[in-house]
């Protein structure tokens, strides 16, 4: 099967998602779980949340290709990536607006990074659209933290419903080339 026609199917419904390519909607879910849990305060809620965070990241990592891993030397990856949304997260809770916004754009910097990285271990790698992707992911995400804060549950979920579909197409993008 290819790999356009296994992400066609996956996006519809229509196939089983290979657990490497389930990591976007579970990290989705993990960031979610997370600030739910920061908001209600429960230390082992907010402990075990902040733990899936890491070891979500972490398995990305593991999981790129070898060329990937290689190229990485002293940039920001997903494990990065997951922290500095925890941190923002906090941040946000704390309703510190001047930290929330210095680690947003901490957040685009790593992704511009790993669609470089990524770029250099492939050649053809589309940098800009998966830098592209992960900025509106980010911006959804922001717009997700906002609302759920704010107790605005119609504008969370409808926040939430389009970072849902942003992370569509992060998995799509990376099942192709990943």
């Amino acid at each position: 099967m290819s790999r356009e026609y296994y992400v066609t199917r996956v996006v519809h419904g229509g196939s089983e998602m290979l657990p490497k390519h389930s990591w976007w909607p579970r990290h989705s879910q993990a960031m979610t779980r997370y600030l739910k849990a920061a908001k209600a305060g429960g230390a082992k809620e907010v402990r075990e949340s902040r733990d899936l965070l890491m070891v979500t990241g972490a398995e990305w990592e593991s999981m790129v290709p070898p060329a990937a891993r290689k190229c990485r030397s002293g940039h920001g990856f997903m494990s990065d990536h997951a922290r500095l949304e925890r941190e923002m997260i906090d941040a946000a809770v704390l309703h510190d607006r001047i930290e929330v916004e210095r680690l947003a754009r901490e957040i685009e910097r790593n992704a511009v990074g790993q669609g470089l990285i990524y770029g250099k271990a492939h050649p053809g790698f589309p940098e800009e659209k998966f830098v592209r992707h992960a900025k509106e992911h980010l911006d959804l995400f922001l717009g997700s933290v906002k609302w759920y804060l704010l107790g605005d549950a119609k504008a969370f979920a409808q926040s939430e419903e389009g970072r849902s579909a942003g992370t569509v197409e992060l998995f799509r993008l990376t099942a192709e080339w990943l």
